[in-house]
């Protein structure tokens, strides 16, 4: 959270030197360029430095994560409990009911603010296909020791994850809620 408003807080800086050090609106284009570039090549930079995650095909409510399989949980956190990035995940997976994955495509940039992508997806949906759910990052517990338990960013909700060889009932695995996928925005008539 804090690298976040760290880079908020740079790029506002930039754009305001940009703007005050411009004298055309040619120049302010360029410099304009100039500061996505140079805010994409930061945000490449920080999540290259992040644990690549992935999802488990088979049952999307596990991820793997630093060579270790997590169960998430349907324990959600608060923002107060969220410390350090540690991770990430960062794909829409296409889901059936029983949580399988039909289908990834990466969260870029881009696709982060970007419905009509979604939608582009949402047209090639495979037959069995029932929710697309944003899956982000992982981050480490305040409080916990080590990482025997992690948080995951899926939707707009923090979740605990648990190592997936505690066994744990189906009814505390986690169960996306309809209001973290866009199904309506993808049109599927499978209801």
């Amino acid at each position: 959270m804090k690298t976040k408003n760290f880079l908020l807080l740079l790029l506002c800086i930039l754009l305001l030197a940009g703007t005050f050090g411009c004298s055309d609106y040619k120049d302010a284009d360029n410099i304009g360029k100039t500061i996505e570039n140079l805010c994409s090549d930061i945000s490449e930079k920080i999540q290259s430095s992040k644990i690549k995650c992935t999802l488990n095909v088979n049952d999307a409510t596990q991820i793997q994560y630093d060579g270790r399989k997590y169960q998430i949980t349907n324990t959600q956190l608060s923002k107060d409990d969220i410390g350090k990035w540690t991770g990430i995940i960062l794909q829409y997976a296409v889901l059936s009911s029983q949580y399988h994955v039909l289908a990834q495509r990466s969260i870029t940039d881009e696709s982060y603010t970007n419905s009509a992508i979604l939608e582009d997806l949402g047209k090639s949906l495979p037959e069995k296909a029932d929710l697309i759910v944003p899956f982000y990052d992982v981050y480490y517990i305040i409080g916990q020791k080590g990482y025997d338990e992690v948080a995951v960013l899926v939707g707009n909700h923090f979740y605990k994850a648990v190592p997936a060889d505690n066994k744990i009932p189906d009814d505390k695995k986690v169960q996306v809620e309809r209001e973290a996928v866009w199904k309506d925005a993808i049109q599927m008539d499978s209801d």
